[in-house]
């Protein structure tokens, strides 16, 4: 468009009327205030796709620690399990039979136990 319009170094308004398309063909390039330029497009897309990434990463790796855990969950064997349950049972029952006896020791059926002598 500049390149289009000519003028005359006798015009004493040349020098005006060349600012002026210059203001205009500036304020039509650089777009309206307000708003999006192509550049702040590309980056919000490209903000977008990294944090879409970064998303997929995570839901990747939380999927495979779930999956490790069921894996753990589900792949015990039923009778060692069975066994550690009937252990503790019986080291429960054992540590209740003595603490009963333990509450049931005074000091007067200490000294009135018979001897054997």
């Amino acid at each position: 468009m500049i390149a289009a319009a000519t003028y005359s170094t006798s015009d004493p308004n040349a020098q005006n009327s060349y600012q002026a398309l210059c203001q205009k063909v500036t304020a039509n390039l650089d777009g309206q205030p307000g708003t999006q330029q192509i550049t702040d497009i590309e980056a919000s897309l490209a903000n977008a796709q990294t944090a879409s990434a970064n998303a997929t990463t995570l839901n990747t790796q939380t999927q495979n620690t779930l999956q490790d855990m069921l894996q753990g969950i589900e792949g015990v064997d039923q009778n060692k399990i069975g066994v550690e349950i009937l252990t503790l049972q019986n080291n429960l029952s054992a540590s209740m039979s003595v603490t009963a006896r333990l509450a049931q020791i005074s000091l007067v059926n200490y000294l009135s136990a018979p001897t054997a002598a």
